[in-house]
C-alpha cells in the first residue's frame, strides 16, 4: 500500500478487517470535481449518499 491515498487503502481494507466496518465511499480527484461537479454528484447520488440519513454527512 505504499503511495496509495487514504481513500485506496480503505478500499483495500474493506474486505479484510472484521472488527469495524468500511462504508461504501465514492473516490474522485480535485480535478475531476473542478471539471465536473456534476458527474461527480451523480456518482454520489447512485452510491446512496444524498439527503438527510440521520449521520449528518449527507450531500444536500
Amino acid at each position: 500500500m505504499a503511495n496509495s491515498t487514504k481513500a485506496m487503502t480503505l478500499q483495500a481494507l474493506r474486505d479484510k478487517i472484521t472488527s469495524a466496518r468500511i462504508l461504501p465511499m465514492v473516490i474522485f480527484t480535485i480535478k475531476e470535481w473542478r471539471e465536473n461537479k456534476d458527474g461527480v454528484l451523480e456518482k454520489v447520488a447512485a452510491e446512496g449518499w444524498t439527503g438527510d440519513s440521520g449521520g449528518g454527512g449527507g450531500v444536500y
